[in-house]
C-alpha cells in the first residue's frame, strides 16, 4: 500500500489501527482494527455517515472493541502486526473505489465502503449494526456531494 496516496485522515486511521493492534498484543492487523480507528476519529466522515444511516457509532465501537478483545494476543512483541489477508483486500478495494469515484487519494470513506463490502469481521459488525452497502453509498454521496478528493489534507 502506498501511504503517499492516502489522505492525512486515512494515514492517521492506519497508524491508529497499528497502534491499537500493538497495544492489544495482536499479531495480526485486521479490518476490525481499521474500523475501530475510523470510529474513533472525532472530526472524520465515518461517524456522521453512520449517524445519517441511523446507526449508533458508539454501539458499533463497543461491539468491535469487544470482538478485538477476543482475538489472540502475544506478549513481548514490539513490531507492527502483520496485515491480515482480509485487511489487504480492504486496502486494495479502497484504491479501486477511489478510482471509481474519480478521486486522486484514498480517504476514510473509501475505507468504510471497502470494509462494508469485504465480507470480513468488520463487515459483519457493520451489517449487524444495520449498515447496508447501497444505503451507505447513498449517505456518503449526500455527505460529500459531488466533491472529489484531490488533496491529501481531506
Amino acid at each position: 500500500m502506498r501511504f503517499d496516496q492516502l489522505t492525512i485522515k486515512a494515514q492517521e486511521a492506519v497508524q491508529e489501527a497499528q497502534s491499537d493492534a500493538r497495544a492489544r498484543g495482536n499479531a495480526e492487523l485486521t479490518s476490525e482494527h481499521l474500523l475501530l480507528a475510523l470510529l474513533k476519529q472525532n472530526d472524520g466522515v465515518v461517524v456522521p455517515v453512520l449517524q445519517k444511516l441511523g446507526v449508533n457509532p458508539e454501539a458499533v465501537t463497543s461491539e468491535v472493541s469487544a470482538a478485538l478483545s477476543r482475538r489472540p494476543s502475544v506478549s513481548g512483541a514490539s513490531a507492527d502486526a502483520a496485515v491480515s489477508r482480509d485487511l489487504t483486500r480492504v486496502f486494495d478495494r479502497s484504491f479501486e473505489i477511489a478510482k471509481e469515484f474519480g478521486d486522486e487519494y484514498v480517504s476514510t470513506e473509501h475505507f468504510l465502503l471497502a470494509l462494508a463490502e469485504s465480507g470480513g469481521e468488520a463487515a459483519k459488525e457493520l451489517k449487524k449494526a444495520g449498515v447496508q452497502k447501497d444505503a451507505l453509498l447513498k449517505a456518503l454521496k449526500e455527505v460529500r456531494g459531488s466533491a472529489r478528493i484531490t488533496d491529501e489534507n481531506v
